[in-house]
C-alpha cells in the first residue's frame, strides 16, 4: 500500500504535533512510543560503522570465521578481506545494540479520528539528554 506525499505530510505534522504534545509528561515523549501498539527495537545504523576500520576486536562477536582463520587474523598475519570487514562491522553493530549503545527505534501507529493512519518511527541516540526530542525518521502505511 503506497502513501501519497499530501498524506504522509499531513500525518508527519501530526506526529509532531502529538510528540511534543507529550514533552513535558512524567513520561516525556510518550507518544513515541505510543502504548500497547508500539514496537521498540535497539537499532544501530549502518552509517555509524560503515566506514570503521577493523581495530583487532574480536571478542564477543558472532563471527562467521574459523577458528584457524581467526587465529591468523588475530596473530595479524592476515588482513581481513572485505567480506570479512563487513561482517566484522554487522557484528560490531549487533553487539552495540545489545549493548545500549545504538539507538532505540520506536515504531508508532498514528491515528485519526480513532482509524490506523499509518505509523511513525521514531529514533533516540543512546547519548542523548533526557530533554532531547526523538527523531522523526518517517511515516509508513
Amino acid at each position: 500500500m503506497e502513501m501519497d506525499a499530501s498524506d504522509r505530510t499531513r500525518l508527519e505534522k501530526l506526529a509532531m504535533e502529538r510528540l511534543y504534545a507529550t514533552a513535558d509528561d512524567v513520561e516525556r515523549w510518550s507518544f513515541a512510543w505510543g502504548g500497547a501498539e508500539a514496537v521498540c527495537l535497539s537499532y544501530c545504523p549502518w552509517s555509524e560503522l560503515e566506514d570503521w576500520e577493523f581495530d583487532g576486536t574480536t571478542e564477543g562477536l558472532d563471527l562467521p570465521w574459523s577458528n584457524e582463520r581467526l587465529g591468523l587474523i588475530k596473530r595479524g598475519e592476515v588482513s581481513l578481506n572485505e567480506e570479512e570487514l563487513r561482517q566484522w562491522r554487522q557484528s560490531m553493530c549487533r553487539l552495540l545494540a545489545v549493548r545500549g549503545q545504538a539507538f532505540t527505534a520506536w515504531i508508532t501507529p498514528v491515528t485519526v479520528d480513532k482509524t490506523l493512519s499509518g505509523y511513525a518511527t521514531f529514533l533516540f541516540h543512546y547519548g542523548a539528554a533526557p530533554e532531547d526530542a526523538p527523531t522523526l525518521k518517517g511515516i509508513y502505511p
